[in-house]
């Protein structure tokens, strides 16, 4: 099956588009999910980021558009936001269907917005703002708690506001130019962050494996539609040596300078202008910059490249790209959810 086909079933009740892939089964999946089961929430979900290691990156917003009442279940390709939603189902569940579920609720399932119908991309909503699936939905039904504060001392948090409108996403993200609404209007909100530059001052022993990491920039410095966006990118933590790296899922690629035409796929096996140098990261740790000689411009968008033989921690990734950052911690699902 291609990575952009999907079966048709219903699971559970739910009509569903899925595709798995070919790095994944559905029985790989309900043996997982029954091995992990016991694990702390926040080791769950970074077990399953580090399983996805190799799922090759699309944005959601170029994938075939599905009817509006199929959910679409695809582990065959993610981007840096749907990897979240999926880990985060992932591990909030114990079978196939119950994960079906959880993906529903996350991110179609809205309780103050009548029959939370507008999941289709005629209406703007069939993709969404984390600002409202993960900064609110998922906190208020209390399957994330922020922990921001607790990681420094309140002068290293600074606060960032955004006017949440209906906005177009770029062509370079989308080639259909989709509309992205705001679920719950059109209307303005602040969070907290730590400020990117104090990011050395935080206690690393206090970020734990599975944590998930929101990166912002602020909104006044951009251009265009992005003035209404303070999530730009996201990542899940993963310590080693207790320095805090973090997984997440990149268009960017892999530099392999010394790759023959042989060469064998480290990551996703999807090569940028036929390049075996040039590998497509996908789901993978966060490699250090390999320098702008290697930029990559196609299709309206810039490809960069990562030496992967050096990963960037948290707080090199936060300093030299964003203006802060937010620490989400998955919490125990309750026996009756």
């Amino acid at each position: 099956m291609s990575s952009n086909s999907h079966l048709q079933e219903v699971i559970g009740g739910i009509p569903c588009a899925v595709s798995l892939g070919d790095l994944i089964s559905r029985q790989e999946i309900e043996d997982l999910l029954f091995e992990f089961s016991e694990l702390p929430p926040g080791q769950r979900l970074a077990v399953w980021a580090e399983r996805l290691i190799g799922t090759p990156f699309e944005f959601e917003s170029n994938l075939p558009i599905l009817s509006e009442d199929m959910l679409r279940v695809n582990l065959a390709n993610l981007d840096c936001i749907t990897f979240i939603y999926v880990v985060i189902a992932l591990s909030r569940a114990d079978s196939f269907e119950q994960f079906v579920r959880q993906l529903k609720v996350l991110r179609y399932d809205v309780p103050d917005v009548e029959a939370a119908s507008g999941r289709h991309a005629a209406s703007g909503s069939f993709l969404h703002f984390v600002e409202e699936s993960l900064l609110e939905r998922a906190i208020e039904q209390g399957w994330l708690t922020d922990v921001t504060s607790t990681l420094v001392t309140a002068e290293c948090i600074i606060p960032m506001a955004v006017d949440l409108r209906v906005i177009r996403r770029p062509a370079a993200f989308d080639f259909r130019e989709q509309l992205v609404a705001p679920v719950r209007g059109e209307r303005a909100i602040s969070h907290t962050f730590i400020r990117a530059v104090d990011l050395q001052k935080m206690d690393v022993k206090l970020l734990q494996d599975g944590d998930i990491i929101v990166f912002a920039k602020d909104p006044t410095t951009a251009q265009g539609d992005l003035r209404h966006i303070l999530v730009r990118h996201l990542g899940i933590v993963k310590k080693q040596a207790g320095a805090a790296y973090f997984i997440h899922s990149s268009r960017h690629f892999a530099r392999r300078e010394h790759a023959t035409n042989e060469a064998r796929p480290s990551h996703t096996g999807i090569f940028y202008d036929d390049d075996r140098r040039c590998e497509q990261l996908g789901v993978d740790f966060c490699g250090a910059y390999a320098g702008d000689e290697y930029i990559i411009k196609k299709d309206s968008d810039t490809y960069f490249a990562m030496d992967m033989s050096r990963l960037r921690t948290v707080q090199e990734y936060a300093e030299s790209n964003f203006t802060g950052i937010k620490v989400l911690r998955l919490l125990p699902k309750p026996k009756n959810a």
